[in-house]
C-alpha cells in the first residue's frame, strides 16, 4: 500500500497538492456555513459532567426556576488611584459613570453593564459590577467588544480619581488569547530552527513549517463543525494542546520522513525515486507509530467527562491527518521543489555516527548491566511519584494580565464562599413549597460543621423552588470544602428530600466534588483500556508476544518516572500544594503513545537488522546507530513544543510533564530500555514468530560499511 501512495506522491505532486488544496477549500466552505452561529467553547465544569451528577442537575433547576442570561460575563473591578477605601461619595460617581457607559456604548455582543450590580467589598478596598453579553466567552465579536469595552471604560472614568479593571470569564479568555497566541508562536518558531538545523535548508524548513499550519488549520475547522453539528463544548485544555500536538507530532513525522529520504539519496538514487521509496519504506512503521497514538486516544472516549472525551477524538483527529500530509502532501510539495537541494554533497554523503557509536557500542557489549542501570533510573524517578497530591482547584489567570491582577484585588476584598458560594435548592414537584420545611433545611444546614454562614432563601416567581447560598468556612476549592460537600451538606440534602420535594446542592465546589469522582472513575477504566489497545497493536504490528509485553513495561515504567519528575519539579522545587488531578491521565496517554511510537520505530529495525542475518548484539548496535539520530531528533522537537507551554498558567504542568515524559522515552526506553533487552534475548524476543522477515523498516541514515581489511602479502 505504501509502495503504491509513493508512486502516487513521485510520479504525481501536482495532482496530490490539487487534491489537498480542494479538500481544504471544500472544509473551509463547510465550516463558513455552519460556524459562527456561536461558540463552541466553555469554562463551566458542569458542561463536561455527565447529567446524572447533582451539580448537573442542580445547575437545570437553576437554569429553569431562577433563569440567568445566557451570555458570558465579564467583571468590573472599581478601585481609588491611591489605593485607599472607597467612600460612598466613590461609590455614587462610579454607579453614575458606570450608568453613562451602560448608556453611550453601543458594542457588539454587549449586552450592558448594570449600575444596579456594583457592589463594595467589606473592606471598601474594592467594588465590582457585571457586564452582561449577548453570547459565549468563545466568540471573536465577544474578545473584541472586550477589547473595546476596556478602552471605553478607561476613558469614562478618566480624571475621577477611581482606577478600572476587568477579570471573569470574558476578560480572561481575551487574555488568555494572547497568551495562546504567543505560545503557538514560539513553537513555531522553536520547530523553524530545528528543522534548519537539522536538514540546513531554509526551503525545507519553511516549507514544512507552512503546510503544517495549513493542515492545523484542517483540524480546528474540522473540530468546530463537529462541535456545532453536534452541540458539544470545548474546553481549554483541548485549545491549548490541539496545536502543539499538530506542530509536534507533525514535526515528528516530517523529520522520519526525510531522514529515510536522506537515505535514498545517499544510495545514488534520483530526486523522485528517493522520494517514493522513503515513502514505501517508513510509511508502515509510522503508520503503526500514529495508530498507537489514536488507540491511545480513542480509550478517552470512555471518559464520563466531556472534556476529556472530547481531546482524545480532537488529538486523534490532529495526528490522523497529520500522517496523511506528512505522506502525501509534504513529500509532493519537495517532488516540485527539492530536486536542487538534494543534489547537495552534504545530504548524498552519509554522516560518521560518531555521537551515536559509543552508546550503540556499550548498550550491545553491556546489555545487563545497561537495563539494570535504565530500571533503576526508572524506579528513582517512579518513587517519587507515591508523593504525589492532587489539586483539583480552579487555575487563576496569569498575574502579568489585567484580568489576573483584578482577580487578585477582588480574592483579597472578597471572602472565598462569597466568590464561590455553594447553593441549595429545594423544589416541590407538587406546588407550593412548604415555607416550613424551608426552614428545617436552612437551619440544620446551618449547624453542620465546615459551613459559615448561610443565607436568606429567595423563591421563583411560581413559588414552587427556594434557593439560598451557603457560605463554607474552608476555602471553596480546598479539600476541606470538598469533604463538608460530600460527607455532610449532600447527605443532608439527601436526608432532607421526600416525595415531592427534591433538595439538591450546586455550584462550584459541588462540581468540583463530581468532577474528582468521575475522574476517579474514569482512571480506573481509561487507563486499562489504552494499554490493552496499544499492546494489540505492538502484537499485530511485531507479530509476537514477548516484545510487546515487555514494551508495555516500559511504558508502565515511563509514565512512572514520568510523574516522579513532576511532583519533584512542582511539589518539591516548585513548592506548588499539588499537581493538577487530569495530569496523570494526560501523562499516561502521551507517554503510553509517544514513548510506544518511539519504540517501534527502534525495536522494527532491530528486527529488520535481525532479519538480514546479523547477530542479536550487532541487530541492536547497528539498530541505534541507525535509528537513534532520527528519534533523538524527534523527540527534542517534540518535547521542545511541549517545554513552550509551560509559559501557559492553564497548562504548564501539563507541558513540563510531557516534554520531560518524551525525553524520558526517547533516552531510557527507546535508546537503552528496549535494545538492551533486545541484546539479551535475542530472538526470544520474537516468540512465537520464528521469522523476523516481513516487518516495518525502522527510520534512520545508512551507516558507512567498515573498509576492507588488507591482508598481509604472503601469509
Amino acid at each position: 500500500m505504501f509502495k503504491s501512495v509513493g508512486r502516487v506522491v513521485g510520479h504525481h505532486p501536482v495532482r496530490v497538492i490539487l487534491a489537498w488544496v480542494a479538500i481544504v477549500v471544500g472544509i473551509a466552505c463547510a465550516a463558513a456555513a455552519v460556524v459562527g452561529t456561536g461558540s463552541s467553547t466553555s469554562q463551566d465544569q458542569t458542561d463536561f459532567l455527565p447529567s446524572k451528577y447533582e451539580s448537573v442537575q442542580a445547575a437545570k433547576l437553576a437554569a429553569r426556576y431562577f433563569p440567568q442570561p445566557s451570555g458570558a460575563q465579564a467583571t468590573l473591578v472599581v478601585s481609588r488611584t491611591d489605593h485607599g477605601r472607597l467612600s460612598d461619595a466613590d461609590l455614587t460617581k462610579a454607579s453614575a459613570l458606570i450608568a453613562r457607559l451602560d448608556r453611550d456604548s453601543d458594542l457588539p455582543k454587549l449586552d450592558g453593564i448594570d449600575p444596579d450590580t456594583l457592589v463594595a467589598a467589606p473592606n471598601r478596598t474594592v467594588a465590582i459590577a457585571t457586564a452582561q453579553f449577548t453570547d459565549t466567552s468563545g466568540q471573536a465579536d465577544v474578545i473584541s467588544s472586550m477589547g473595546d469595552l476596556r478602552s471605553q471604560t478607561s476613558d469614562a472614568f478618566e480624571g475621577s480619581g477611581l482606577r478600572t479593571e476587568y477579570t471573569g470569564e470574558v476578560a480572561q479568555v481575551a487574555d488568555a488569547g494572547g497568551v495562546q497566541t504567543l505560545i503557538v508562536f514560539g513553537t513555531v518558531a522553536a520547530i523553524f530552527i530545528l528543522l534548519l538545523v537539522l536538514f540546513r535548508s531554509l526551503v525545507v524548513a519553511i516549507g514544512a513549517v507552512a503546510l503544517m499550519y495549513v493542515v492545523g488549520a484542517v483540524v480546528n475547522m474540522l473540530l468546530a463543525i463537529a462541535a456545532h453539528l453536534w452541540g458539544f463544548k470545548i474546553d481549554e485544555t483541548t485549545t491549548s494542546l490541539l496545536p502543539i500536538v499538530l506542530f509536534g507530532v507533525g514535526t515528528d513525522y516530517v523529520v522520519f520522513f526525510m531522514f529515510r529520504y536522506r537515505e535514498q539519496l545517499r544510495k545514488g538514487l534520483d530526486h523522485r525515486v528517493a522520494i517514493e521509496k522513503a515513502i514505501g519504506l517508513v510509511g508502515e512503521a509510522v503508520s503503526s507509530s500514529a495508530l498507537a497514538v489514536i488507540v491511545s486516544f480513542a480509550a478517552l472516549t470512555l471518559s464520563q467527562l466531556k472534556s476529556l472525551r472530547l481531546l482524545g477524538p480532537a488529538l486523534g483527529l490532529a495526528v490522523l491527518v497529520m500522517l496523511a500530509s506528512s505522506l502525501t502532501l509534504i513529500p509532493a510539495v519537495l517532488a516540485l521543489t527539492g530536486r536542487r537541494i538534494s543534489r547537495r554533497p552534504s545530504w548524498r554523503q552519509a554522516p560518521e555516527p560518531r555521537r551515536v557509536a559509543p552508546v550503540a557500542s556499550f548498550v550491545s557489549r553491556r546489555p545487563a548491566v545497561t537495563l539494570a542501570a535504565t530500571v533503576a533510573a526508572f524506579v528513582a524517578l517512579g518513587t517519587a511519584a507515591f508523593g504525589m497530591h492532587a489539586d483539583y482547584r480552579a487555575q487563576d489567570p496569569p498575574g502579568g494580565t489585567e484580568s489576573g491582577r483584578a482577580w487578585a484585588d477582588v480574592k483579597q476584598a472578597f471572602p472565598r464562599g462569597v466568590l464561590y458560594p455553594t447553593h441549595v435548592y429545594v423544589h416541590s414537584s407538587t406546588g407550593q413549597v412548604d415555607p416550613s420545611q424551608v426552614r428545617d433545611v436552612r437551619q440544620e444546614i446551618g449547624k453542620l460543621p465546615g459551613v459559615g454562614s448561610v443565607g436568606a432563601p429567595a423563591l421563583n416567581r411560581s413559588g414552587d423552588t427556594a434557593l439560598f447560598s451557603v457560605e463554607l468556612a474552608a476555602d471553596p476549592s480546598s479539600p476541606q470544602a470538598v469533604s463538608t460537600i460530600r460527607h455532610q451538606l449532600v447527605p443532608l440534602a439527601e436526608r432532607s428530600s421526600r416525595a415531592g420535594t427534591l433538595v439538591q446542592v450546586g455550584g462550584p465546589t459541588m462540581a468540583q466534588s463530581d468532577f474528582q469522582t468521575a475522574l476517579a472513575r474514569d482512571m480506573r477504566i481509561i487507563f486499562p483500556v489504552a494499554g490493552l489497545l496499544i499492546g494489540l497493536v505492538l502484537v499485530l504490528m511485531l507479530r509476537a508476544l514477548v516484545a510487546p509485553a515487555l514494551l508495555m513495561v516500559s511504558v508502565a515504567l515511563g509514565f512512572a518516572a514520568t510523574l516522579g519528575a513532576a511532583v519533584i519539579a512542582f511539589q518539591g522545587i516548585g513548592d506548588h500544594s499539588g499537581l493538577e488531578g487530569t495530569l496523570p491521565i494526560i501523562v499516561y496517554l502521551f507517554v503510553a503513545s509517544i514513548g510506544t511510537d518511539y519504540n517501534i520505530l527502534m525495536i522494527a529495525r532491530i528486527k529488520e537488522e535481525s532479519a538480514a542475518g546479523q547477530s542479536p548484539r550487532e541487530a541492536v548496535r547497528r539498530a541505534i546507530c541507525h535509528t537513534g539520530p532520527s528519534v533523538a531528533a524527534a523527540a527534542v522537537v517534540l518535547a521542545t513544543s511541549f517545554a513552550i507551554l509551560m509559559a501557559s498558567p492553564y497548562v504548564s504542568q501539563v507541558g513540563f510533564a510531557v516534554a520531560a515524559g518524551v525525553l524520558i522515552s526517547m533516552w531510557l526506553s527507546s535508546w537503552l530500555y528496549v535494545p538492551a533487552l533486545s541484546a539479551l534475548l535475542g530472538r526470544r524476543m520474537w516468540w512465537p514468530s520464528r521469522s523476523a522477515r516481513d516487518v516495518p523498516h525502522a527510520d534512520g541514515p545508512d551507516l558507512p560499511e567498515p573498509a576492507p581489511v588488507a591482508q598481509p602479502v604472503g601469509r
